[in-house]
């Protein structure tokens, strides 16, 4: 099915790129608790061996370690795209924890993220597409205030960002 060019529209985006450069620290703590990104997608550029990123299996309720290797992006969704895929697609909770003293020893640790959000009014509707419209979505415990179902109000990108914040 040809995109038609209301739906292209929809889809221009505000694009944001964040550098960190983090300095060691001897106390493991927890940098950025549990979120998931409101906006579209974020990559993650980071150094090889500097970790810090975990991500959560939503079903098993299970953080995993993200563990860089050179010439590696991160690509996170985020909370549009759960709602543009009806749910298919699942934005990515995350964190991020202080690593270990050993890995940021030697090397400060930078880290570039470039993050991808709809514009304000950007509707967060279902992509008119037959895989995504025949989805019978479940919500999790994450998405229990996220996703929009018959009868209820369509969110824009900035009232579901008015929300988030």
């Amino acid at each position: 099915m040809p995109l038609q060019k209301k739906i292209m529209v929809t889809f221009n985006v505000d694009k944001k790129i964040l550098i960190v450069q983090i300095q060691n620290q001897s106390d493991e703590c927890i940098r950025a608790g549990a979120h998931s990104d409101y906006g579209s997608l974020t990559l993650l550029f980071q150094h090889e061996n500097k970790s810090g990123l975990q991500v959560l299996d939503r079903s098993t309720n299970t953080w995993y370690p993200v563990e860089p290797y050179n010439d590696m992006i991160v690509v996170n969704f985020g909370d549009a795209f759960e709602y543009w895929s009806k749910g298919f697609i699942k934005s990515t909770v995350h964190r991020v924890i202080m690593p270990t003293i050993d890995s940021t020893k030697e090397n400060e640790r930078f880290s570039i993220t470039f993050f991808c959000h709809p514009n304000d009014s950007t509707l967060l509707t279902p992509i008119p597409s037959k895989l995504i419209l025949d989805q019978k979505f479940e919500k999790d415990e994450h998405a229990k205030h996220a996703l929009n179902h018959d009868n209820e109000e369509t969110l824009t990108a900035g009232q579901h960002l008015a929300m988030r914040l």
